[in-house]
């Protein structure tokens, strides 16, 4: 847009502008017409005024519009000088530059050659020296490599005779070893022997007393002696004979512990068994006593004395037929058994008792005195080898 355009339009706002305040100015409804027309005309002298100062402003406008093609002018020549003047200046400066590129292509090899060749020579008289040293090391070197090996042969030689010590020490080892051994084996066998003499000892004496104990008529002194057995050496038989021992003396309650002893250390004693059923009986415990029987006769059913056992066992509980028939077991494994002959004499008579045939009955007395009189035989034919 042209200058004169923007100065009309700018002078038209403000006019607009003006006239808008004047026209927003309140108007009071109730003047007199009188001053409305003086206003009105008042403002038509204002538009008049303003119209002839625009018509000035635009003629000042044209005016400045013609200086300033005027100056255009003279700034399009202006701008053409300074073109024609860079060119040559830039004309100039490429032609110092080239001149100074072959300068620069010429001098600087010749520069760089010189500082090249003093830079080698510098070098060489480096390498010289450097070589010398070299040298001088390397000699040191050798001098110490061949002190190095003489030292190495100087230890190979101590390796070697080390090796033949640990050698010899090893030797000296195994032989020491060997003679502990040995000194070892003898100290076992010295304390084997030792051992073996004490156990002898301790088992001349253990059956030398229970020798006595088991000679011994005397229960008290028997008993004393069988104490003294346990003590060197706790025996199931020492234990089995001490309780037939307290029950020759009556002492019921030390005969069953005693046996109870026995059966502990070895529940294989079929005697044990045996006496502590005749003491259980005698007490009155005739269920434990069949017991301790029928165990005995279990693992040994070839001891006659244990039927004889279970057959008074059975005559307590009034079962007499079978007791006979124990008693008569018995007597086929052992027909000298007083013990089994006097019970079986009093089966037959507790027979005989109950028997109501008078002929079996009869028979059955003759039975039993049949029996007491080999009893009485038995203890005469005693008699007579004391």
């Amino acid at each position: 847009m042209k200058p004169r355009y923007i100065v009309t339009v700018l002078m038209l706002f403000f006019y607009l502008c003006v006239w808008g305040q004047q026209q927003s100015k309140p108007v009071a409804v109730h003047e007199q017409s009188k001053n409305t027309v003086v206003q009105v005309d008042a403002n038509q002298q204002d538009i008049l005024r303003l119209q002839n100062e625009i018509e000035a402003t635009q003629k000042q406008l044209e005016e400045m519009e013609k200086e300033i093609e005027l100056y255009r002018g003279d700034v399009r020549t202006k701008v053409a000088e300074l073109d024609e003047s860079q060119g040559r200046w830039l004309t100039l400066l490429g032609i110092v530059m080239a001149l100074i590129g072959i300068i620069l292509g010429v001098v600087t090899p010749i520069f760089l050659n010189y500082k090249n060749e003093k830079n080698i020579k510098e070098k060489l008289i480096d390498a010289k020296q450097e070589a010398s040293s070299a040298k001088t090391q390397a000699e040191i070197a050798g001098r110490a490599l061949n002190s190095i090996q003489h030292q190495v042969e100087s230890v190979k030689k101590q390796v070697g005779f080390a090796t033949e010590q640990a050698e010899q020490a090893k030797q000296a080892v195994v032989a020491i070893e060997g003679l502990k051994k040995q000194v070892k084996e003898i100290e076992e066998k010295i304390n084997k022997d030792a051992n073996t003499a004490e156990s002898a000892a301790k088992d001349a004496q253990f059956n030398k007393l229970f020798a006595q104990a088991y000679s011994e008529k005397d229960a008290l002194k028997a008993i004393d002696l069988y104490l003294q057995v346990i003590k060197i050496k706790p025996d199931h038989g020492a234990y089995n004979n001490l309780g037939i021992r307290y029950y020759e003396v009556g002492d019921k309650e030390n005969a069953i512990k005693n046996f109870n002893k026995a059966v502990e250390l070895n529940p294989e004693d079929a005697d044990a068994y045996n006496n502590r059923a005749y003491i259980l009986l005698n007490i009155g415990n005739v269920s434990d006593a069949m017991r301790d029987v029928n165990i005995a006769i279990e693992k040994n059913g070839s001891q006659h004395s244990y039927y004889e056992t279970r057959g008074e066992i059975y005559m307590a509980m009034g079962k007499y037929e079978e007791a006979l028939a124990d008693f008569n077991r018995s007597l086929s494994l052992f027909d000298k058994d007083k013990d089994s002959l006097m019970q079986r004499a009093k089966c037959y008579r507790h027979l005989a008792e109950k028997e109501q045939n008078k002929k079996q009955k009869n028979e059955l007395i003759s039975k039993a005195e049949a029996d007491e009189k080999m009893v009485d035989m038995l203890n005469k034919d005693n008699k007579k080898q004391l």
